[in-house]
Formats: C-alpha cells, structure tokens, sequence
C-alpha cells in the first residue's frame, strides 16, 4: 500500500470512528465540502452517496488531508470498490450499501455480520437491516440483538416460532426505527395473556405491525377475536371451531352474520 493510499485509509478510519454527525457544514467548509464531493463523484461515486461521505469528512476529518486531491481521489476509489462489494457480497441494496457506507468499512461490516451470526442467526439479517439505518449501526445493532434476546427468551417459553414472527414484523415495521423496540417490549403484554392460541401470536404480529400503530392494532385484533370467540360459543358453537372461525378472515363476516341472525 502506498502512503497516499495509506492517508486514505486512516482518513476514512476516522470519519468511521465516530457516530454520524448530523446538521449543517460551517459556510466557510461548504467550498470543501463541494471539492472533496466532485473528487469523489469523478472516482465513480454517485452524486448523493459523495455529498453524504463529503459531509462526514469535512465534520471530523484533517482539513489539509481533504485539501489533498489525489488523497480524496483515492479515497473515492476505496469507496468505490466498498461500494460494489457490500451489495455483491452482503446482498445490500444500492440503498443499504450507501447509507452504510460512511459509517463502517467493508471489514467492519464482515465482522459486524459474523457477530450476529454467531449471537442468533436467524435473526442477524433483520437486526442488521434495522440497525443500518441508524448513526452507530454495530451499538445499534447490539442493543436490538439484546432486547430480541431478552424477549423472545420469553416467547420461546410460549411457542419458539413466535419469537421470528414477531422480530421480523418489529423491525421491518412501518414505525420509526427508533420505536421498534418499544413495540416489540410492548408487544409482549399481550403475548403472555394469549399463551394458549400460539397460531393467534403469529397472526396478531404478521398483521398488527403493517399499520402506524402495531400496539393499538393488536389490542384491537385481539378484542376482536376473543368478542368473536364468545358470541359463537354463546350460540352453542363449539369453543374449537370457534376459535377457528375467529382466527379466519375468510370466515369473519359469516362468523358475524351468524353471532347477529335471529
């Protein structure tokens, strides 16, 4: 490796060694920020992905190393290639692969991975999808894996396919990111009150965490359901079918005519 590429590489350690900072570059970095962000586009970064790595240098990095152009244009090769090798190797969308990219290496992100893997790895992809999005994707990621852990150890003691089910409806969920985790601890008051229907676990949790408001949509699934288990077995209905008939949308506006005819 040669010295510039050498000063790229610890430039880019130390844009990575820090969570990303957000608000605006000082007016007087902007003309920086600009010539570091067209170094990086002509090395073959698009244009967004250069202004968002451009932004991040200029906020924690040596100012006379940016001014350098050949060391920005081999930071851009390095990105370039990085680029290209989390979506070839991690399956990352463009997306993905440019949201991460000046957070974490291509190594980091390998280890960050295995790490998962080794924690849970029916879980690590959806953990390491969520925690993406956020500024410090592996403490992020850690503190996601922690919580699904601590909870889903408590679902497994009602039925252990319940706990995918529902980590994969918290953390792909429409909601902020930052709320997943409070829905998913949330989520579990009503687990613990629905032990015997494990099938109805995995039905409120695919369909609660389509809508804006997951909780609220499964305390409403759930009324629904047991209000309509009631009104069978109160017609004579036997309490298995009931839960049948309730636990079917095919079946629910016929379940309905039938609680409500004469």
């Amino acid at each position: 490796m040669s010295s510039t590429e050498e000063t790229a590489s610890a430039t880019l350690a130390t844009m990575r060694a820090t969570p990303m900072r957000r608000g605006e570059v000082a007016r007087s970095h902007e003309p920086l920020r600009r010539q570091v962000a067209q170094v990086l586009e002509h090395a073959g970064l698009p244009a967004t992905v250069a202004w968002r790595v451009s932004r991040q240098l200029v906020f924690k990095c040596d100012v006379g190393q940016l001014e350098d152009a050949v060391t920005c244009a081999a930071m851009g090769d390095r990105l370039v290639q990085e680029l290209q090798q989390l979506q070839r190797q991690h399956g990352l969308s463009a997306r993905q692969a440019a949201e991460i990219l000046p957070k974490l290496s291509l190594e980091d992100v390998d280890a960050f991975v295995i790490e998962l893997q080794g924690a849970d790895r029916t879980i690590a992809r959806t953990i390491f999808n969520a925690a993406v999005e956020a500024a410090n994707p592996r403490a992020t990621g850690r503190r996601y894996l922690e919580a699904y852990q601590r909870v889903a150890s408590q679902i497994d003691q009602l039925d252990p396919s319940v706990a995918r089910t529902l980590a994969n409806a918290t953390f792909t969920a429409r909601t902020p990111r930052r709320k997943a985790l409070e829905h998913f601890a949330r989520f579990t008051e009503l687990l613990q009150q629905l032990e015997q229907d494990p099938a109805l676990l995995r039905r409120v949790a695919r369909l609660a965490f389509r809508t804006t408001d997951p909780v609220a949509a499964a305390e409403r699934i759930v009324r629904e359901y047991r209000d309509t288990v009631a009104r069978l077995t109160a017609n004579g209905i036997d309490p298995q079918v009931a839960r049948m008939v309730a636990q079917s949308t095919h079946f629910r506006a016929a379940a309905h005519g039938l609680i409500q005819a004469p």
